[in-house]
C-alpha cells in the first residue's frame, strides 16, 4: 500500500490533481479535438512517474501537437503520392532551415505559422537534428503504410510510425523524461494505434488510404498485439491502479470535447484520490 500511495501522491500531489499546464493561453485556432486532446491528457500520464511539468514545458508539447495536427491536416488532402512527397520535403527543408534564412516558404499560412514557432523551438532547445530526422522517417513510414499490400507490413509501419510520433515530445521533455517513463510511453503509442485503426480502416480503405479490405485478419493481428502491449503498460507503470481507472475515463469520455473529456477524466481520478485519503 505504501508504494501505491507513494506513485500516487506524484500523480496528484496531496490529494489534489494540479491544473494541466499551469493554465497557458496558448492559441489552438484550427487545431481539431483529438490532437487538443493529447496535450490535455498528457500531464496525467506524466505525473505518476514524478515527471515535472513546467508551464514552457506545456507550451513547447503544445506547439508540436498544434503542428503535427497541421501538417497532418495539410496531408490528408492530398490524394497523390507525388503532392504528398514534395509537401512532405518542403516541411523536412523548412524545419531543418536556419529561422532567420527559411529556404522554402509553405502556400498554407497556418501550416507555415505552426511550423515557424516549432522551428524556433527545436533549435532554443538544441533538439532540431533529432526532430527533423524523426519527422523524415514518419514520413517515409506513412507512405509505406500507405502502399501497404500484407496486414503484418501494414501493422508494422503504423507501430513504428506511431512510436517515432512518441518520440517528438519526448524530445522536448529531454532529461526531465526518466528512461521508465520513455518506455511506457512510447509502448502506449504503440498501443494507441491499435485503437485508432480499428475506428479508422473502413473509412481509410473507402478513401484510398489502405491498399487491402480490413478483415478478420487485421483485427486478430491487432487484438492479440493490443493484449500483449496492455500487459506490458501494466507492469511498468508505478501505479497500475491507477492506469486502469484511466484507461476507463478516456474510455468512457470517447467523442466528448477536450474539455468534456478532462472533467470525465478529472472526476474519475479525484474519487480515487479520496479513496486513499480514506485508506
Amino acid at each position: 500500500m505504501a508504494n501505491s500511495m507513494s506513485a500516487f501522491e506524484h500523480c496528484v500531489g496531496e490529494g489534489k490533481l494540479p491544473t494541466p499546464g499551469g493554465d497557458i493561453d496558448f492559441d489552438w485556432t484550427h487545431v481539431r479535438p483529438a490532437y487538443r486532446r493529447l496535450y490535455a491528457e498528457f500531464w496525467q500520464l506524466a505525473r505518476p512517474f514524478g515527471i515535472p511539468l513546467s508551464p514552457e514545458l506545456f507550451w513547447d508539447l503544445a506547439l508540436v501537437i498544434a503542428a503535427m495536427d497541421a501538417v497532418d491536416r495539410e496531408l490528408d488532402k492530398l490524394k497523390d503520392l507525388q503532392s504528398r512527397k514534395q509537401l512532405s520535403r518542403q516541411v523536412v527543408t523548412f524545419l531543418a532551415g536556419d529561422i532567420p534564412r527559411r529556404y522554402e516558404s509553405l502556400p498554407m499560412p497556418n501550416l507555415e505559422k505552426r511550423l515557424l514557432e516549432l522551428g524556433e523551438m527545436v533549435i532554443q532547445r538544441n533538439i532540431q537534428v533529432p526532430f527533423v530526422e524523426t519527422i523524415q522517417s514518419i514520413f517515409n513510414l506513412s507512405e509505406e503504410k500507405r502502399q501497404a499490400h500484407h496486414v503484418s507490413k501494414f501493422a508494422d509501419c503504423i507501430r513504428q510510425e506511431w512510436r517515432l510520433a512518441g518520440m517528438l515530445p519526448l524530445f522536448v521533455l529531454g532529461p526531465v523524461a526518466t528512461p521508465k517513463f520513455r518506455d511506457f510511453f512510447l509502448s502506449l503509442c504503440e498501443t494507441m494505434h491499435v485503437i485508432d485503426t480499428v475506428i479508422d480502416a473502413p473509412s481509410d480503405y473507402r478513401e484510398g488510404t489502405l491498399s487491402f479490405r480490413p478483415g478478420p485478419k487485421l483485427y486478430l493481428t491487432l487484438a492479440i498485439f493490443f493484449a500483449k502491449q496492455v500487459w506490458k503498460l501494466l507492469v511498468i507503470h508505478p501505479a497500475p491502479l491507477y492506469l486502469v481507472r484511466y484507461a476507463f475515463a478516456v474510455a468512457t469520455s470517447l467523442g466528448h470535447s477536450p474539455e468534456r473529456s478532462m472533467l470525465v477524466i478529472d472526476g474519475v481520478l479525484l474519487n480515487r484520490c479520496r479513496q486513499y485519503e480514506s485508506e
